[in-house]
């Protein structure tokens, strides 16, 4: 199980150079409005208080990954503020932080809105090397007998085009690619920046609304991911959703919202054989405030 602990890190390390933060293995569209694109933050008249957690089984080792997230958005006038915390870990590494969100919203007509915002992010990257055992004396990629830990900041941006009945937008996570020094005798790692398109639009029919919804995401050195959701509604109070991730990773979800309660839960499956996560299980729990 220690060779495996090392292992895991010698992938994370690979993944904080194709990834703006260690995040959520996103597979849903639900609830992860804020990830997806900061000008999300102020876009209601109500504020929403959601908290996520997310669990994956991996074929191998038994430390599991596991993710939580908290936000909160509010809104006041023209302007938008949101708060977000994170906490993931994978194997011995976590990476736990803080964002402050801040956007702006021009109205181009009476239904027509666009939301400009600037997410500042502090986080801190932590490797606990206790209970590794190395293949060599000093391994040059990672070498310590304690924990190591790492702060750094970034910076996101997002603009949003939005309606009641369509979103369109693009965001960029990452813009301040800042590099993280494992030890001192490895060369530092850089946290590359990414760009994402996200588009959805509600389709009314009396109770029953159904609203597809297309993420795509890119950075410079790894390929296109995108997710494809369609959620079904009925009275704005229960919802059901299927989706598909790079076509080899099936989601479902339900959930309902009673009262300004909100309670849902997220099911992904992958269908390729992999040493990544065969399923991923997301719990969200939120309160609509003043809705």
């Amino acid at each position: 199980m220690k060779y495996f602990n090392l292992i895991l890190v010698f992938f994370f390390v690979i993944a904080i150079r194709l990834n703006a933060q260690q995040n959520y293995n996103i597979t849903n569209l639900h609830n992860n409005e804020l990830y997806i694109n900061p000008a999300f933050a102020g876009i209601y008249n109500y504020t929403p208080i959601i908290l996520s957690a997310q669990k994956a089984n991996i074929n191998l080792g038994r430390k599991t990954p596991q993710n939580q997230f908290f936000s909160a958005n509010f809104q006041n006038k023209n302007y938008g503020i949101a708060s977000c915390f994170f906490n993931n870990k994978y194997g011995n590494t976590s990476n736990t932080g803080a964002s402050l969100i801040y956007s702006y919203h021009i109205y181009l007509n009476t239904d027509i809105k666009i939301s400009f915002a600037l997410a500042a992010q502090f986080a801190q990257f932590t490797i606990d090397q206790s209970n590794y055992i190395y293949f060599e004396n000093e391994d040059p990629l990672i070498y310590g007998t304690g924990k190591e830990s790492f702060l750094y900041p970034n910076a996101d941006f997002g603009v949003l085009l939005y309606t009641n009945n369509y979103n369109i937008g693009l965001s960029s996570k990452g813009l301040l690619e800042p590099q993280i020094k494992l030890s001192e005798n490895t060369n530092n790692y850089k946290v590359s920046r990414n760009y994402n398109f996200y588009a959805d639009y509600n389709f009314n029919f009396n109770k029953y609304k159904i609203k597809p919804m297309l993420f795509i995401e890119h950075s410079k050195n790894s390929l296109f991911n995108y997710i494809f959701n369609i959620k079904f509604l009925y009275e704005n109070t229960y919802f059901i959703s299927i989706g598909n991730k790079n076509k080899y990773i099936s989601n479902i979800a339900f959930g309902l919202t009673i009262k300004g309660i909100i309670i849902s839960y997220s099911y992904s499956y992958r269908f390729v054989n992999s040493n990544a996560f065969n399923n991923i299980h997301q719990i969200g729990l939120g309160i609509n405030i003043n809705k």
